[in-house]
């Protein structure tokens, strides 16, 4: 049941060397797609670095990430184009509930908004971008175009919160209850 999840001993990580899949989860939001989230897929992840500096609040800047780890909800992603030596310090942990993750293609849906640049830091190393990306995108996998519905529909609809709402002014004994079950867990 338990997945090993440094494979390479990175002793780096900020997670825990197992942990249980969240499609072994059934009501948990998202369990259901968490199978389809594996390591190289490519997704556009929003840009929070320095080039977002440059534009207005009206505009979104993307860039193609691969995934390169999966903890739970939280996936590893690296940016295409970052090969080098020492790259992988600019890897990010997004959580697959997050409006930063979409599609590959999200971009291009809407181009007078959206735009699809590299990392000012990577920017420089090659003049070739598009190129770049037609090469590297073929045949890839990604998240479903919808996607951004998938991620409302089943945060809106996950059942703990619901079950909280009718616990009513008795939140603390929800709260007390969740961390003996873990507890318990623990010690099987």
């Amino acid at each position: 049941m338990l997945t090993k999840m440094n494979e390479d001993n990175d002793h780096d990580s900020q997670c825990s060397d197992y942990v249980v899949p969240a499609e072994c989860f059934y009501e948990a939001p998202f369990g259901e797609y968490a199978q389809h989230i594996v390591p190289n897929i490519k997704l556009e992840v929003a840009l929070n670095d320095e080039s977002t500096s440059y534009v207005d609040e009206s505009t979104s800047l993307f860039w193609v990430a691969n995934v390169q780890k999966i903890a739970g909800y939280r996936i590893l992603v690296r940016y295409e184009g970052m090969d080098q030596k020492g790259d992988e310090a600019n890897d990010l942990w997004i959580n697959l509930g997050s409006s930063e993750l979409r599609h590959v293609g999200f971009s291009a849906e809407d181009t007078d908004s959206r735009f699809l640049v590299p990392p000012m830091s990577i920017a420089r190393r090659r003049s070739d971008w598009p190129q770049y990306l037609l090469c590297h995108l073929h045949a890839y996998k990604t998240l479903p175009s919808t996607w951004p519905e998938i991620q409302k529909r089943k945060l809106n609809n996950f059942k703990f919160k619901q079950w909280l709402k009718g616990a009513g002014k008795q939140k603390w004994l929800v709260r007390k209850k969740w961390k003996f079950d873990i507890v318990a867990a623990k010690g099987r």
